[in-house]
């Protein structure tokens, strides 16, 4: 879900007409609810994840100026600073301590790098306040650069660097770069997010990041996205893969109401998500 996290007068932008009530995924082919929204006139107060049709965990938020500063899950829990409008840095604390931290850079109102140190091991929060700043397929990512690192607690922080390229307002590839040790000897992964076709039509600003917000994404909805994954590693030939990522989408006056996501993995091999999205009336 693409979500910016803020307030304003100007209806449909920051306080739109349409609020998410409900989010339902499917699972084992059953369609099953995974979201619930509480919101406080026009800020979102709260979210509640189910798991097997009982909550899992909630997320809340605390807004100053009717700006996001602070978001609380169980264990865990959001810090958020701003250079002027735009997010300066995120940090992720898990159980009271530093586990990540996400700092943005800018050319114009559009992000151009973001840096993430890991402190520990990766907290793989897949939804929520994270997936307001990167897209679903950005958090899976830097889920499987950290996957295989083995080194040992002492050796320091994992960092991974995002650089974003734009063609006019929308991404057109971005490109996280992750280097490592394993046992004793270094390697790099590049993962490139290529994206190769965008829908025509203008979206809901609700529904995509701002100019005065984070800009990271784009004035369109992705259609299709390659992600080509190379790894090198010391004395061996570059390991490259290729998946392919489709995307439809379900509209209704602007706002989806139903977004499918088909994976398909170099051998031709498929995964089909959908996720289904409820309104207050």
């Amino acid at each position: 879900m693409i979500f910016a996290f803020f307030a304003c007068e100007k209806e449909g932008v920051y306080n739109p007409k349409q609020k998410i009530k409900r989010v339902y995924e499917e699972k084992d082919a059953i369609k099953v609810l995974a979201e619930e929204w509480t919101w406080n006139k026009n800020l979102l107060e709260k979210i509640d994840y189910y798991v097997n049709n009982k909550i899992d965990h909630t997320e809340r938020y605390s807004y100053e100026k009717n700006r996001v500063v602070k978001v609380e899950g169980n264990y865990y829990y959001y810090k958020v600073s701003y250079d002027g409008s735009m997010y300066k840095q995120v940090d992720l604390y898990y159980v009271n301590r530093l586990s990540m931290s996400y700092v943005f850079e800018y050319t114009g109102s559009k992000i151009s790098k973001t840096t993430i140190t890991i402190y520990g091991e990766y907290i793989p929060l897949k939804s929520g306040f994270l997936s307001s700043i990167f897209s679903k397929e950005t958090i899976s990512t830097i889920g499987k650069l950290t996957a295989e690192d083995n080194r040992s607690k002492g050796s320091g922080p994992q960092i991974i660097t995002i650089t974003f390229l734009y063609d006019g307002d929308n991404v057109k590839e971005q490109v996280l770069s992750f280097v490592t040790e394993y046992f004793g000897q270094v390697y790099s992964t590049n993962i490139k997010m290529i994206y190769d076709k965008y829908d025509t039509k203008v979206n809901n600003p609700f529904y995509k990041f701002l100019s005065e917000g984070i800009a990271t994404t784009s004035k369109n909805l992705p259609l299709e996205v390659r992600e080509i994954s190379t790894t090198v590693l010391e004395g061996f030939e570059p390991d490259v893969s290729t998946t392919r990522i489709q995307y439809t989408y379900s509209l209704q006056k602007n706002f989806p109401t139903e977004i499918q996501e088909k994976i398909i993995d170099e051998d031709n091999n498929m995964e089909i998500f959908t996720i289904w999205y409820e309104y207050q009336n």
